[in-house]
């Protein structure tokens, strides 16, 4: 099926960037693969998906997370977008890691980077750049309501580069009120 996926680690080990050629163009539309398990663990990535959840989010402006799960329901995650255009976060969140704290940040489209792959003890948030933005999100794991942790999107101290908006930003309520990465660090010390 046409050209290679490519997978590139980013600077923060354990997330990586996945790019996408399209297979096929034309005037009918464009196909491409999102996972193909052989490419996956010629770089290293091994993985059994359990859930496929589809988010859609109809307005630009809106922000979702900081969000993870904890052990023993943290997830392995790839991220792709089929349309739209989102600015995707990850901060690293993994006891004894390097990177421990930081964050890494890319904008998802379906004409540049396609995806994500991230592996557990990670946080996830993201902002929709544009309206009508599709996403296909792959777990290794389930979702576990009671597991589920929040950071606020905007804390000072993970200080999170997100691109500036024109117009106000949507985020809901339960989502306003997570709270702050030194009581995350405090209470779980990590995942």
């Amino acid at each position: 099926m046409g050209a290679r996926m490519n997978i590139a680690e980013s600077r923060i080990s354990g997330v990586y960037e996945v790019n996408v050629p399209a297979a096929y163009l034309d005037e009918r539309g464009t196909l491409f693969r999102l996972f193909d398990a052989q490419i996956f663990e010629e770089n290293g990535i091994r993985v059994q998906w359990q859930q496929v959840t589809y988010q859609f989010t109809k307005a630009k402006n809106v922000i979702r997370g900081l969000y993870t799960q904890l052990p023993p329901h943290t997830e392995m995650k790839l991220v792709s977008i089929l349309s739209g255009m989102v600015f995707w976060v990850v901060v690293d969140l993994r006891k004894n890691s390097d990177t421990f704290g930081e964050w890494h940040g890319v904008t998802l489209s379906p004409t540049s980077i396609k995806g994500l792959v991230i592996e557990r003890g990670f946080a996830h948030g993201c902002l929709s750049l544009t309206g009508d933005c599709q996403v296909i999100i792959c777990a290794d794991n389930y979702y576990s309501e009671a597991d589920g942790v929040g950071i606020a999107w905007n804390d000072p101290e993970l200080n999170v580069a997100w691109p500036d908006v024109d117009g106000d930003l949507i985020i809901s309520d339960t989502h306003k009120a997570y709270p702050s990465f030194a009581l995350f660090r405090e209470t779980y010390r990590g995942i």
